[in-house]
């Protein structure tokens, strides 16, 4: 048998054993590492709604509006009747650039809202009321100065289908701005970054 190692009667090796001289080492034991606790800075409180409307809908309705605001204020949603569309109806060029100059900055105001709501910025929920707010105005009257610049020029024509789609993006701007309020109200706390 070795003389570096210890057996016992039968032959089988001692372990922890260590010939004289060396300092004997203790066994090696592999200690669990357990993941350190990820702390959630919200305290529990979800954030779900916030985090969809922050990384998602607000860059989507922005987006819209930045497509709607170009696309008005070229009069490109005539396509190719643009030169006759206004050939007829005049004040609606004026009218048109408008609209899409407020809704290039109800875009632009969108995208900054949604920016100061992901850094957690004082005030952002508050720039989310005015932006729905600001839609919702610019929309309306939108439709208030068209109909009316149509009706001037031409028979009164079946305005339902418009005021419908109008009253019903009011509406929902509207509902937006009491349910993000209701929200926001319970998590104004998070909202501290200057």
């Amino acid at each position: 048998m070795n003389g570096n190692q210890s057996y016992d009667p039968n032959g089988s090796q001692i372990s922890g054993i260590q010939p004289e001289g060396q300092a004997q080492q203790p066994p090696y034991q592999q200690q669990s590492q357990s993941p350190s606790p990820i702390t959630d800075p919200f305290g529990g409180v979800s954030m779900k709604w916030h985090k969809f409307l922050a990384y998602f809908l607000i860059w989507a309705g922005s987006a819209s509006n930045a497509v709607s605001g170009i696309f008005s204020l070229f009069g490109l949603q005539y396509g190719a009747e643009k030169d006759l569309v206004y050939l007829f109806f005049p004040a609606l060029r004026t009218t048109d650039m408008i609209f899409g100059l407020l809704t290039l900055g109800c875009a632009a105001f969108g995208f900054y809202a949604a920016y100061r709501l992901l850094k957690l910025k004082k005030g952002a929920p508050r720039l989310l009321t005015y932006l729905y707010a600001a839609v919702a105005v610019v929309s309306f009257l939108f439709v208030v100065a068209t109909l009316s610049i149509l009706s001037r020029y031409s028979a009164p024509a079946d305005a339902t289908d418009v005021w419908s789609r109008t009253i019903g993006s009011v509406a929902g701007s509207i509902a937006m701005i009491f349910i993000n309020r209701s929200y926001y109200k319970k998590r104004v706390q998070f909202f501290i970054n200057e």
